[in-house]
């Protein structure tokens, strides 16, 4: 790979599967029942804002930013009200473990314990300014055990550039549903899933095609990126890259990509293993 941004890239797409696996895995939703959490998108929600504190629905939908706020506020407060954050993030981690055992077993643990030797350093290095879910996420104690270690510091460089790609969302400017439509339209999701799982229905898409439109971002009937709408994303993922380049910043060429490649090996055992497609 010839340059830092395509570092940077291959190294999400190294990581975010094994973050987001557990997002998928039934461990997940076991675990959350246990506390007293209700099936489903509940511990979604609960569960990556709850290093953050028993915060209300407007920080979530905030932070998440492509959720609507009604669909956030159907599970926060009320999950607050069935465990406080500190069961929710145990009840997680303990997921995580379980989820990943079963792959990661199979691994020498020495390729485990370098990847953390690299990244660790470096995650707990990344700014705080800016992130406030990264922060919160950050407050948490890393644990011994090296495979749920190693899940938290890549949850750490997920959580990072997540919160530096809503910045550059917010600068443009584009909304939750607006930045929605923009993705499916550059042929990265389907709108079904887009606006099913965000909890936006056919009239918040209406609109946000009407004001995309309007701006000269998408076509008349928003069907389709205008030349300055394919721009406008292209240059949302370049910066998001930019800002997210600390590791191939900080590591060799060469050390990088074999980061790179050992992630990808885990990410391609761990849903080989419980069947995720992504």
């Amino acid at each position: 790979m010839s340059n830092t941004a395509e570092l940077a890239r291959a190294f999400y797409k190294a990581y975010e599967p094994i973050h987001s696996s557990i997002y998928f895995v039934s461990a997940a939703n076991e675990h959350f029942q246990e506390i007293g959490l209700r099936p489903g998108w509940m511990g979604y929600f609960a569960s990556r804002s709850a290093p953050m504190g028993a915060v209300g629905p407007e920080v979530v939908a905030a932070t998440f930013y492509s959720f609507a706020p009604t669909l956030v506020a159907k599970y926060i407060p009320i999950a607050w009200s069935l465990a406080p954050p500190e069961a929710v993030t145990s009840a997680r981690l303990s997921a995580v473990s379980e989820m990943l055992a079963a792959v990661l077993d199979n691994f020498e643990i020495g390729e485990i314990t370098k990847l953390i030797e690299l990244l660790e350093p470096i995650a707990l290095d990344l700014a705080l300014e800016g992130h406030p879910l990264f922060a919160g996420h950050r407050s948490v104690a890393l644990l011994e055990n090296p495979q749920v270690r190693l899940w938290q510091i890549l949850t750490l460089f997920r959580e990072h550039r997540g919160d530096s790609h809503l910045a550059c969302l917010a600068s443009v400017p584009l909304s939750g549903v607006e930045a929605n439509l923009i993705h499916h339209l550059d042929g990265r999701a389907p709108k079904e899933f887009l606006t099913r799982a965000r909890g936006y229905g056919e009239e918040d898409w209406a609109r946000a095609a009407a004001r995309l439109a309007e701006r000269g971002l998408v076509n008349e009937d928003g069907s389709a990126l205008t030349v300055e709408g394919v721009e406008l994303k292209r240059t949302i993922e370049a910066d998001t890259d930019r800002l997210a380049s600390q590791v191939p910043a900080a590591l060799s060429p060469e050390q990088s990509e074999t980061v790179i490649a050992s992630l990808g090996k885990i990410a391609h055992a761990l849903q080989e293993h419980h069947g995720l497609t992504f």
